[in-house]
């Protein structure tokens, strides 16, 4: 298994709060985000690494120089990082040929969240966190009959048996990493270009069985405003005891 981490945006968001670097490499309790991620795909085994990278690129780099030479990360660039998070899964879909994880780059979480994706039986699956709060930031998962059925940010009707937040991890067996590469090509051949990779998934989703595994009652946050950032501090040092 590799794992795909998307870590090339501007993190606008966060303002001066993360002083003209990449949002991954925000400190968490004395640690960056994307240290963190790296060390914990190591923990479990997974030692091929991709990270897609942008602004900024040439601090990651520096972040991760103590990775050792028996791990495999390989830095694919995304030079039009300003659009759209598509566009860095698009240029990464020719590692999207085998069993892969793909993850943002902006998530803290206890790593056992981690370990329930990896163990899963489920060949294809995501996280979900079902006691969430709609505030439309949201990606929402339709489940119906133990399938995911769509991700959206838009609210989901009542048609489904259960919804929940992604938390931003998607495991994909083989096969459904390639469809999502097709699916990828055939967006950005018909120009679309400015959105969230997540927008294109509802392809695989009509075309294979995605299932999920609930992360209900575990500490997760996905950084997207400075005062998330702090919510991420206090989740470390009470839940985590890290």
């Amino acid at each position: 298994m590799k794992a795909i981490i998307l870590a090339a945006g501007v993190g606008k968001r966060m303002g001066q709060f993360i002083d003209d670097s990449p949002k991954c490499l925000l400190k968490i309790s004395g640690k960056s985000i994307i240290n963190r991620l790296v060390e914990d795909l190591l923990a479990y085994g997974i030692k091929d690494i991709i990270l897609v990278v942008g602004y900024k690129k040439e601090k990651i780099y520096d972040e991760l120089e103590w990775v050792e030479p028996d791990t495999k990360i390989k830095y694919i660039v995304n030079d039009n990082y300003k659009i759209g998070s598509i566009l860095s899964l698009w240029t990464a879909k020719e590692e999207l040929n085998d069993d892969v994880i793909i993850m943002d780059a902006d998530v803290v979480y206890n790593r056992k969240l981690l370990e329930k994706l990896i163990v899963s039986p489920k060949k294809s699956c995501f996280l979900m966190d079902s006691d969430f709060e709609d505030t439309g930031e949201e990606q929402k998962l339709g489940i119906l009959n133990e399938r995911v059925l769509t991700i959206s940010k838009k609210p989901l009707n009542g048609q489904f048996d259960l919804t929940g937040e992604a938390v931003g991890f998607l495991k994909l067996a083989g096969e459904d990493a390639s469809l999502l590469a097709e699916a990828l090509s055939r967006a950005i051949d018909r120009g679309i270009d400015n959105c969230e990779h997540e927008e294109i998934y509802d392809n695989i989703l009509k075309q294979s069985s995605v299932g999920y595994e609930t992360v209900d009652g575990m500490a997760w946050i996905e950084i997207d405003f400075p005062e998330d950032a702090k919510k991420a501090e206090e989740i470390m040092k009470e839940s985590f005891k890290m």
